[in-house]
């Protein structure tokens, strides 16, 4: 147990919380991407954090549509099919809906999954521009089983920590240090990258962390 644990600490701030109060994050968030930069991964830890902060991309209906898409579509089909119909079509988009998801898994977890998916999604519609760039985005997530709308405001997020890495981590390694922006070229995290990565958020979420019980 730790001096701040049991009486509360001296009251003076450490090098960690003087860091930390430099960001105007959450303390949690702001530690992830702290110790990230320490290691070298901080461009995976800011998609990590917009994930986080955002939500899940593969929170969606059985096709990864709009819901008021999807509801007018259905209130369409009404008309055309018959209860027995009805059935087997909503069985197939559940079947077709779970083959997506299992596109996405990480023996680490859903975050790094859902990183991978983030990394896959900016590929996909780089370059183009405007409404192209959007048509590619909504098409990739659709055709994998993506929630388009938490994927754009993940890559708003991705966009705000990026510019913030370059303001107050410039001597951090990595794209979004240096330039403020992120790569849409940005290659999977190696192992070794995956093992700095989950010891920044465990660095970040410690409070949320459980030790398994021995047998």
């Amino acid at each position: 147990t730790s001096k701040v644990e049991t009486n509360g600490g001296d009251g003076m701030v450490t090098r960690l919380g003087e860091a930390v109060s430099k960001l105007p994050l959450g303390v949690r968030y702001a530690k992830m991407l702290l110790v990230a930069a320490q290691a070298g991964v901080l461009d995976y830890a800011i998609v990590v954090v917009s994930i986080l902060s955002e939500g899940s991309p593969f929170q969606v209906n059985s096709l990864g549509e709009d819901k008021a898409d999807s509801h007018q579509k259905e209130e369409h089909d009404d008309d055309s099919l018959d209860e027995i119909d009805k059935h087997q079509e909503e069985k197939q988009k559940n079947l077709d809906a779970k083959e997506k998801r299992r596109r996405w898994t990480h023996s680490k977890g859903d975050v790094l999954a859902a990183m991978l998916a983030v990394g896959a999604f900016t590929y996909a519609g780089q370059g183009a521009g405007g409404a192209s760039e959007r048509l590619a985005g909504k098409t990739f997530c659709e055709e994998n089983g993506l929630n388009y709308v938490v994927m754009t405001r993940i890559q708003k997020m991705r966009s705000h920590l990026a510019a913030l890495a370059k303001n107050r981590l410039c001597s951090a390694d990595g794209f979004a240090a240096k330039f403020g922006g992120f790569s849409s070229k940005m290659s999977p995290p190696s192992r070794t990258d995956e093992l700095f990565l989950v010891q920044s958020i465990v660095a970040g979420l410690l409070d949320n962390v459980a030790l398994l019980a021995p047998p």
